[in-house]
């Protein structure tokens, strides 16, 4: 849990994404794990999903994988939200806490995923998380 702690207090403390957003960003207001409830309209949920099987070489690496959701009333907030989650996470080893690791962005420009039932679009990208052991 502590890679999905220090994602959610990189986005929440990031002044580029909270600009994008347009909103103060907290945990547990309108930033979430794994659960997306149907209120506030505006949100950042982050999804962790299958990754590779881990290296059992000496050199150890694990991955993970982060998918990203940002829902919002407008397009644009979603779209420049995203795209401001990419540039600030890609290739970035300083989101990490206590690990050897890099944040990789798959993808260079979010992906629009849908307009849900209350006309809020959300877009999504999508990251891999390299931890390296020595």
């Amino acid at each position: 849990m502590s890679l999905l702690t220090d994602l959610t207090t990189y986005i929440a403390a990031n002044s580029t994404i909270v600009t994008a957003f347009g909103a103060t960003i907290t945990a547990g207001t309108n930033l979430f794990v794994t659960f997306e409830p149907d209120t506030p309209n505006s949100c950042i949920t982050l999804y962790p999903y299958g990754g590779e099987p881990p290296d059992t070489t000496p050199k150890t690496r694990r991955v993970s994988n982060i998918q990203v959701r940002v829902r919002a009333a407008s397009f644009q907030v979603s779209y420049n939200t995203c795209q401001a989650i990419i540039n600030q996470l890609h290739f970035n080893g300083n989101v990490l806490t206590g690990a050897d690791g890099m944040v990789y962005a798959l993808q260079s420009q979010p992906i629009f995923l849908t307009r849900d039932t209350e006309n809020r679009d959300i877009c999504v990208c999508n990251f891999r998380i390299l931890h390296f052991q020595y």
